[in-house]
């Protein structure tokens, strides 16, 4: 997955200082500027599907839809 953001220019790989072996990896600018615009859509495309919800009802669905992952996970 790396190798492919890496391709197109989003992250960029760095050797650690004090080992080689160990690589750090950075968004790029063009990274950020994506990461940005995508929580910016997401954000919006939330308040479009939580609109007319109280924020009650949404915490409750996502405790709901949290406790069903733990359940497939521990099957």
């Amino acid at each position: 997955m790396v190798n492919g953001l890496e391709k197109h220019n989003l992250v960029v790989r760095i050797p650690g200082l004090n080992d080689k072996r160990q690589k750090l990896i950075y968004l790029t600018k063009l990274g950020k500027k994506q990461m940005e615009q995508m929580a910016n859509f997401t954000e919006g495309l939330i308040k479009i599907v939580c609109q007319g919800i109280a924020r009650k009802q949404v915490k409750s669905c996502l405790d709901v839809f949290q406790k069903v992952l733990i359940n497939l996970e521990n099957k």
